[in-house]
């Protein structure tokens, strides 16, 4: 699988999906995606996210240069998803989503992989690892499938999670 710069310095192109850092715009959009059915069943916290408290946690995801966050967009420009990358110590841990309508195409695989390109290329990553819902096949399959090792199940948050991780640096 090939990586190729885009002609814009915050993009990574993975075949037809080019990923792009995350702006002030973005806002409504990852809101809107937040609050889908889907994703507030598969995540920790399942009630809805009000605008008001969405704004407050974006301005400080934007502001913090140890949050790395990123829109994937289609070969027609259209966004299909998030990925954000939130990291302490050489450690990240992962938060993807697909919008509702370009889920079971196989994009959760790539975008994963595209960020983290793009991850790698800002700062020193040792491992990173992703905390999935057990119910969640969907999102365990694309972290296996984009090279994540399942480290087994969990509790976390009040839920039962798989644990997978990738080493990122060959020694750890």
């Amino acid at each position: 699988m090939s990586f190729a710069k885009s002609a814009h310095s915050n993009s990574i192109v993975h075949n037809s999906l080019k990923l792009r850092e995350v702006g002030e715009n973005d806002c409504e959009l990852l809101w809107k995606w937040s609050n889908d059915s889907v994703v507030r069943s598969s995540a920790f916290h399942s009630s809805p996210i009000s605008w008001e408290e969405h704004k407050k946690w974006f301005a400080t995801k934007l502001g913090d240069s140890n949050c790395f966050y990123c829109i994937a967009i289609d070969g027609l420009g259209k966004p299909v998803g998030q990925i954000r990358f939130d990291v302490s110590d050489g450690i990240a841990e992962t938060d993807i989503s697909v919008a509702r309508e370009k889920r079971g195409l196989g994009l959760g695989q790539q975008i994963i992989k595209s960020g983290l390109e793009g991850l790698c290329k800002r700062m020193f990553i040792r491992r990173v690892y992703a905390l999935v819902k057990i119910e969640n096949i969907a999102s365990v399959t694309a972290f296996k499938k984009a090279g994540f090792k399942n480290e087994g199940e969990m509790m976390t948050r009040g839920c039962k999670c798989v644990y997978l991780t990738l080493a990122v640096n060959q020694n750890e």
